[in-house]
Protein backbone atom coordinates (compact mmCIF):
# COMPACT_ATOMS: atom_id res chain seq x y z
CA UNK A 1 0.00 0.00 0.00
CA UNK A 2 1.30 3.54 -1.19
CA UNK A 3 0.16 6.55 0.27
CA UNK A 4 -0.72 8.92 -1.79
CA UNK A 5 -1.73 11.98 0.16
CA UNK A 6 1.98 13.59 -0.31
CA UNK A 7 1.63 13.18 -4.02
CA UNK A 8 -1.85 14.64 -4.47
CA UNK A 9 -0.81 17.69 -2.05
CA UNK A 10 1.53 18.79 -3.99
CA UNK A 11 -0.02 18.52 -7.46
CA UNK A 12 -2.70 20.87 -5.88
CA UNK A 13 -0.19 22.72 -4.85
CA UNK A 14 1.33 23.27 -7.80
CA UNK A 15 -1.76 23.91 -9.60
CA UNK A 16 -2.74 26.24 -7.25
CA UNK A 17 0.66 28.13 -7.66
CA UNK A 18 0.17 27.58 -11.85
CA UNK A 19 -3.41 29.74 -11.47
CA UNK A 20 -1.55 32.60 -9.27
CA UNK A 21 0.56 32.84 -12.34
CA UNK A 22 -1.46 32.65 -14.83
CA UNK A 23 -3.63 35.35 -13.03
CA UNK A 24 -0.73 38.20 -12.40
CA UNK A 25 0.43 37.51 -16.39
CA UNK A 26 -2.95 38.17 -17.50
CA UNK A 27 -3.54 41.08 -15.44
CA UNK A 28 -0.41 42.82 -15.02
CA UNK A 29 -0.39 46.25 -16.20
CA UNK A 30 3.34 45.78 -17.39
CA UNK A 31 4.12 43.86 -20.60
CA UNK A 32 5.86 40.58 -19.49
CA UNK A 33 6.37 37.98 -22.29
CA UNK A 34 7.64 34.25 -22.18
CA UNK A 35 10.58 33.02 -24.27
CA UNK A 36 11.75 30.12 -25.02
CA UNK A 37 15.32 29.21 -24.82
CA UNK A 38 16.78 30.43 -28.06
CA UNK A 39 15.02 33.87 -27.42
CA UNK A 40 12.15 33.41 -29.78
CA UNK A 41 8.89 34.58 -28.00
CA UNK A 42 6.26 32.32 -27.06
CA UNK A 43 3.89 34.41 -25.50
CA UNK A 44 2.98 37.62 -24.55
CA UNK A 45 0.31 39.12 -21.99
CA UNK A 46 -2.56 41.99 -22.90
CA UNK A 47 -0.23 44.86 -21.73
CA UNK A 48 2.97 43.45 -23.69
CA UNK A 49 0.91 43.23 -26.96
CA UNK A 50 -0.53 46.42 -26.61
CA UNK A 51 2.78 47.93 -26.49
CA UNK A 52 4.01 46.04 -29.58
CA UNK A 53 0.95 47.11 -30.95
CA UNK A 54 0.11 43.05 -31.34
CA UNK A 55 -2.99 41.17 -31.57
CA UNK A 56 -1.31 37.56 -30.43
CA UNK A 57 2.55 36.77 -30.45
CA UNK A 58 2.91 34.13 -33.15
CA UNK A 59 4.61 31.08 -31.17
CA UNK A 60 7.81 30.62 -32.40
CA UNK A 61 8.64 32.75 -34.83
CA UNK A 62 10.16 36.25 -33.64
CA UNK A 63 13.39 36.37 -31.45
CA UNK A 64 14.70 39.19 -29.22
CA UNK A 65 17.45 40.77 -30.27
CA UNK A 66 20.79 41.00 -28.16
CA UNK A 67 22.18 44.42 -28.40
Amino acid sequence: VHDLRPSRAREAQLLRFERRFQRLFEQAPVGIVLVDGEGRLEEGNKAFRSMAKMRVVAPKVQRIKEE
